[in-house]
């Protein structure tokens, strides 16, 4: 049983029982179901391991309800997978960082 209560807009990773890595921000967190926004699965692409969306044929901008009891293990996102997921879910195009030349 998974015990620990996450909050609107965290954003968490999970495994399923179907042994998919997820990741996904919170909408809510209820006794028996997450609802979640845009969740992204890990996948081997060309470059390496790159995230791509869970559900390739549903529509991406509706919510998404997963069970608990079809995920094995949840914790909140490392800064480095939390960043990832918000430039591959915004829609913001952030320019490079600037730098000096010298």
């Amino acid at each position: 049983m998974l015990v620990e209560k996450y909050n609107k807009d965290d954003i968490i990773v999970f495994r399923t029982v179907g042994s998919d890595e997820v990741i996904a921000k919170v909408i809510s967190d209820k006794p028996e179901e997450f609802t979640l926004s845009k969740p992204l699965a890990l996948a081997q692409t060309p470059q390496g391991i790159g995230m791509t969306f869970y559900m390739i044929m549903a529509d991406q901008e509706n919510e998404f309800v997963v069970q608990k009891a079809n995920i094995i293990t949840v914790a909140k996102a490392n800064k480095q997978a939390e960043e990832s997921y918000k430039k591959s879910t915004s829609n913001i195009v952030q320019p490079p960082k600037s730098q000096i030349i010298t």
